[in-house]
């Protein structure tokens, strides 16, 4: 039970005891948790009370649902990015050889979960933030190849990556459908290959349109993962904006190899 005398706020309680039941296995996984008219009557608690409890457990990836469903107790563990995969020749080329396609696909085969991706490609003016990541002027077109990725049948992330528009103008890049080789490995074929990126992580709360793709509850947080791709020549070939709800459950991680 939740104690009101308690130092801890009422919905951290109840987050940790419904927390507990989900881990004993007494919810199940892919099974209903109680409503919030049952959770109100055996906790005793309020209906804020019940709905901040329920966005903690969502938030940690535990529970699943919402604007109306019931939650469920989520059945597969979070997904795992290594992001500084992409970055890499020898493993876009493993990853070819054992015909695993590009670092998602690769990700899917490693964890043994099925996906696929929803794709559309424009030519857009760049907003100033992108111009200056590009380093192009704000009347320069920019190619913008917008994906929403499924797991499981359930949208797990959006990536969208820009280009100036010239640059990638002839290539699989430009066609709004899915290719395995990956953009960069495009970009190395076209003479841009990549040479180093950078990568800026963002906590926020999803956008209208984020919340749309993804299928999420208004006001929902997710990360952010912004990465920077530069050729040889140190010209910026590639933008990448990759979304992940916090509810979904995604572990980003970069390794490093000590010289």
């Amino acid at each position: 039970m939740i104690d009101p005398a308690s130092s801890r706020p009422l919905y951290r309680q109840l987050a940790d005891a419904i927390r507990s039941k989900i881990r004993s296995g007494e919810y199940q996984t892919g099974t209903e948790i109680p409503s919030e008219r049952e959770l109100i009557e055996e906790y005793g608690a309020s209906r804020t009370t019940i709905r901040l409890a329920l966005g903690v457990l969502r938030n940690e990836g535990l529970i699943a649902g919402g604007q109306g469903r019931r939650p469920i107790v989520r059945a597969k563990p979070p997904m795992r990015h290594v992001i500084t995969h992409a970055d890499s020749r020898v493993r876009r080329q493993e990853n070819a050889a054992q015909g695993k396609g590009d670092t998602f696909r690769a990700d899917l085969a490693d964890a043994g979960r099925d996906g696929h991706f929803v794709i559309s490609v424009a030519t857009e003016l760049p907003d100033e933030a992108m111009a200056t990541r590009l380093e192009v002027s704000a009347d320069t077109p920019v190619l913008v190849r917008r994906r929403t990725r499924f797991v499981d049948n359930e949208p797990s992330q959006t990536e969208d990556s820009y280009h100036p528009a010239a640059m990638v103008a002839d290539t699989p890049i430009a066609v709004p459908e899915d290719f395995a080789a990956g953009t960069l490995q495009v970009l190395e074929e076209i003479g841009h290959g990549p040479v180093r990126s950078t990568h800026e992580i963002l906590c926020r709360a999803a956008t209208p349109d984020e919340s749309h793709r993804l299928g999420l509850v208004e006001g929902e947080w997710v990360m952010e993962r912004t990465q920077l791709v530069y050729d040889a020549e140190n010209r910026p070939v590639e933008v990448v904006t990759a979304v992940y709800p916090t509810s979904r459950g995604h572990v980003l991680i970069a390794e490093v190899s000590e010289a």
